[in-house]
């Protein structure tokens, strides 16, 4: 699956909390393909419960387990919101 980036003001429903939540690896947003829920453009997932997305960020419908059947294309961050620095400064105790 690839990882892409967008813009964060087409999500135009979801507010900036969430928005800083994906972008912070805390809960993680999906581009999807879904028979069962055509309209369903993107999945939310969260800590407690995941969301179908329209295109605009509307919730379609909530659900507390991800289907078998669902299509994840891509994994979705925003380039236009702070993302968390890498750990580089990792090492080895014993080296």
């Amino acid at each position: 699956m690839d990882s892409i980036s967008l813009h964060s003001t087409q999500f135009t429903k979801l507010n900036a909390t969430t928005k800083d939540l994906i972008n912070m690896g805390e809960w993680f947003l999906y581009g999807i393909e879904y028979p069962n829920i055509p309209t369903a453009k993107y999945y939310l997932s969260t800590d407690q419960m995941s969301f179908y997305l329209s295109e605009d960020g509307s919730i379609i419908q909530k659900t507390p387990i991800t289907p078998s059947d669902l299509i994840l294309l891509n994994q979705i961050s925003f380039d236009d919101l702070p993302k968390p620095s890498t750990l580089r400064n990792f090492s080895v105790a014993w080296a």
